[in-house]
């Protein structure tokens, strides 16, 4: 199958307080957002859409951040890791990276659309971000 993508909108919330453990800072957050393909080979009936819901923990390093999340993803229970790079302007930030999301235990939406269900499943998107820093 040919999947094609849809456009996703993910916000996300971090703690203001950035905390250390063993040298390694990090900060907990949340994020929500929306994700849908649509399968592009004839007849072009199977679609995959859905909202999401993750835990996340972010990594801040110098101009970069990796954030990693476990968490929703439709019906299923997924995992993300994300790592992007960006320039702070006053109370703004600006960032563009990486992601890649998987689905670790395919629900009854995956179910559906495919003859086998794969054991796991995975996409990998680029990012622009815009942040505001309350």
């Amino acid at each position: 199958m040919t999947w094609n993508s849809t456009i996703n909108v993910r916000a996300s919330i971090e703690a203001p307080l950035l905390m250390e453990v063993m040298g390694m800072k990090l900060r907990f957050g949340a994020e929500f957002g929306n994700y849908g393909f649509e399968d592009s080979m004839p007849p072009q009936t199977a679609e995959l859409k859905g909202t999401t819901a993750m835990g996340l923990v972010s990594f801040p390093i110098g101009p970069g951040k990796i954030k990693v999340g476990v968490g929703v993803i439709g019906k299923s229970v997924g995992s993300m890791f994300e790592a992007s790079y960006g320039l702070r302007l006053g109370s703004l930030n600006a960032r563009v990276g990486v992601r890649y999301a998987t689905i670790l235990t395919p629900g009854a939406d995956v179910q559906e659309n495919w003859i086998t269900v794969p054991s796991s499943l995975g996409w990998m998107d680029g990012l622009v971000a815009v942040g505001i820093n309350l």
